[in-house]
């Protein structure tokens, strides 16, 4: 057999670097199998931040600074209209260390013909109402209006009035009805029912 009779061989020479060792040029580096951790590791550690952002959001979630009731309703219907008039008399505690400052009172109602919703009439006008329609007098507190502020800790009884387009008999077969307050300084409404 002659030199060119021989079969080439094909694998390139390995290249002396001196004393310590040789480059394998197969084995890459930049694959995630050498430069990540395991899989086992990445899921136990992105599981633990989600827990802990989780518990963190549920912990410091903001909480109304006030709890109330509803101690009265009493309604008139006004005859002109389907309009009726319902004074609801709630009690509101001041739960935090700050004052509570009125921005808005509406109240919500929900019923077998659909949800509504209405602002409150004006404190100012509560006299005007309670001569035309003596009846939203029998429970009545002195009025709850915007702008009014609550002491820490106090607890006060107040009534708000406010004009609902309904009869006299869906209001009496209502599913829930509300006085929702949004005070200023918190974007947490705090709901009496």
């Amino acid at each position: 057999m002659t030199e060119a009779d021989k079969p080439q061989d094909t694998t390139p020479p390995e290249t002396s670097l001196g004393p310590g060792g040789t480059i394998n040029i197969g084995e890459e580096f930049g694959t995630a199998k050498k430069s990540l951790p395991p899989a086992a590791t990445i899921a136990v550690t992105i599981f633990a931040v989600i827990l802990a952002g989780g518990l963190f959001a549920y912990f410091q979630q903001a909480k109304p600074r006030a709890t109330g009731s509803i101690q009265s309703v009493t309604t008139a219907q006004v005859e002109s209209d389907q309009l009726l008039l319902a004074a609801i008399t709630i009690r509101l505690q001041n739960t935090s260390s700050q004052r509570l400052w009125i921005k808005s009172i509406r109240v919500d109602l929900q019923t077998a013909a659909g949800d509504q919703s209405a602002d409150a009439i004006a404190a100012a006008d509560f006299a005007r109402f309670f001569s035309a329609y003596p009846a939203l007098s029998t429970n009545a507190q002195p009025p709850l209006a915007p702008e009014d502020v609550i002491k820490p800790g106090e607890s006060v009884t107040r009534t708000v009035l406010v004009g609902l387009h309904i009869k006299p008999d869906e209001f009496a077969q209502r599913k829930s009805l509300s006085v929702v307050i949004l005070p200023y300084d918190e974007h947490v409404e705090i709901v009496a029912k």
